[in-house]
This record gives C-alpha cells, structure tokens and sequence, in this order.
C-alpha cells in the first residue's frame, strides 16, 4: 500500500489550485482605484509531481501571491484614456511560478485579464461628528453638543462615496460616571477607499450641573378659523425642567410652545370636554421633565 502510493506520488500530474492574491505598489497615493475589479484569488491550473502538488495544497489555503503593479506588462484600450488599463497574468506566469518554485510549472491562469480603473479623487470638507456616548453622574449634564478641533476635515476619494457623505464619524467610545469637564482624543471612522488629511481629533465635552426650574407658559391656539374665539381654563400651563446653572436665569416662557389645536374640536364626533395640550418646542438647551395640566377646559365663541 506505502509503495502503491509513494509511486502514484511520483508521477506527474496536472491539477487547478486557488490562491489568494494581494496587489503591492498600487498608485494609491495619487488616483482612486476601483478594488471591486481586482480579484481575491486566482485560480492556477498546474503541472508538477504528486509530491508537489500534495504540499501546494496544503500551502495554498494560507498563501498568497504577490503582484507588483510596477513589475506588470500595462495594456491601454484606449491611449487618450491613460486611468483603463489592464494586465494579461499570461505575460507574468514566469513571476508568479517563481513565488511558487520551480518544481512546478503553471499552465494558465484564471481570471487572466485584470483591469485597473483609476480615478482621479475628489476632494471635500466635511464636519466631524460625534459617534460618542456619554453617561453622567446625577444632576450633571453636557452644556452644548462636542466641540472637535479641528472641526472639519478635508476628505479624498471617489466623487460617488464623497457626494453622500454629510460629515465625518469618530470611532465609537462611551464615557461613564461623567461630573466635569473633560477633552479627549479620538480616532476617525475612516471609510473604505478615502484619505483623510487628519486621522484624529481633539474633542471637548463641557458639562456643568443642572438643576430644575419652574415657569409659567401661556397656552397658544393652532388652526382656529379668525371668526372663532377660543377661551382656556387655566390659560398656562406650569412646566418643569432641567436646565444648567448658567442659563438658570435665562430661560424666558417666550422660548417654549404648548399649544391645543381647533382640529380636536372640529374632528370630534361630539364637542369635547376638555381639549389636550401638547409641547411643540422648546430650547435646545433645557429637558423638559413634566407640565400640568394636560388637558383644559374650553369655551368656544363665534
């Protein structure tokens, strides 16, 4: 049986084995390449000894062939357009047998042609967003939204991706037990096939405590036709909210909206005894935490 198989070893076959490949040299630096037409593996059809082909085998699920773009025979389809190119692996077999050694001899090759599509990136400045979370200790809060410095970077790329872009992340990070004032360093989210001009940012959280406050906001009609009057009992609401200590004394009931609306009067199958009031804004700086009442009497006139 060990002589059976160490003679079938020795004879010479021809077999197809798949490796992965990696491109070295690219032109990154310079123009944007379309890495979706390279290929991840190739495909070798091979002619050697059992021996060999038994150890390439084994070998081929961990290796990977290098190609050098600058050691490649470029073909252009089109001379006016130098960025379309393309290789034929036929004209680099001595190359890539050599990776593989010289016991072997390879046939062909699959895929044979490669194309290389260049671009010349775009450039775009987009803002930095924050992709950070942050948990504070009891009546602490954050005074305004992240300042990053810097606050916008210059982005390199592909027209395609840079049009839907809006800003640009940083790396996810989450901050806990928070009662001061805090910078921190992040990294950014770098997108697939893009090149930034800076690769992290300094960020500043400001936070300060909070305390709660207590107004009085009169109540607004929505949609009530000119030739109506809408009178409310009570005519406020009493709104409590958070608010830090250095806008305590600046918070104004100008600033926020609870309102009703004439549709919960018109809509109604029968009048309504009690109209429901609704917050529709208020400062970006505050959190609201109730208002009372919910609900108010009303008298309709014509």
């Amino acid at each position: 049986m060990v002589f059976w198989l160490l003679n079938a070893l020795s004879k010479e076959y021809t077999a197809s084995l798949e490796y992965k490949v990696e491109f070295t040299n690219l032109p990154i630096e310079k123009y944007w390449l379309d890495y979706h037409e390279l290929p991840k593996k190739l495909s070798l059809k091979i002619n050697s000894f059992g021996f060999s082909i038994l150890r390439q085998k084994t070998q081929s699920f961990s290796k990977k062939l290098k190609i050098d773009y600058k050691e490649l025979e470029l073909q252009y389809p089109d001379k006016r357009d130098s960025l379309v190119h393309f290789t034929l692996f036929s004209n680099q077999l001595k190359e890539i047998n050599n990776q593989l050694g010289r016991e072997l001899k390879i046939l062909s090759c699959t895929p044979d042609t490669i194309y290389f599509k260049l671009s010349i990136p775009t450039r775009k400045k987009l803002p930095v967003k924050s992709k950070i979370e942050l948990a504070f200790e009891k009546q602490f809060r954050q005074k305004e939204g992240v300042k990053f410095i810097p606050d916008s970077v210059i982005v390199s790329g592909p027209k395609a991706i840079l049009d839907t872009m809006k800003g640009v992340y940083t790396n996810y990070r989450k901050f806990e037990k928070i009662n001061s004032s805090f910078q921190a360093t992040f990294e950014l989210d770098k997108g697939e096939y893009l090149f930034y001009n800076e690769q992290v940012v300094k960020g500043i959280v400001e936070v300060e405590n909070y305390t709660e406050k207590v107004i009085k906001v009169p109540i607004t009609f929505l949609d009530l036709p000119p030739d109506f009057k809408l009178k409310l009992f009570p005519k406020y609401v009493n709104l409590a909210f958070l608010v830090g200590l250095s806008d305590y004394y600046n918070i104004q009931s100008s600033e926020f909206e609870v309102s009703v609306s004439y549709k919960d009067i018109k809509y109604a199958t029968k009048p309504p005894k009690h109209l429901k009031v609704s917050l529709k804004s208020h400062p970006a700086k505050v959190q609201v935490i109730r208002f009372f009442p919910k609900n108010v009497e009303y008298i309709l006139e014509k």
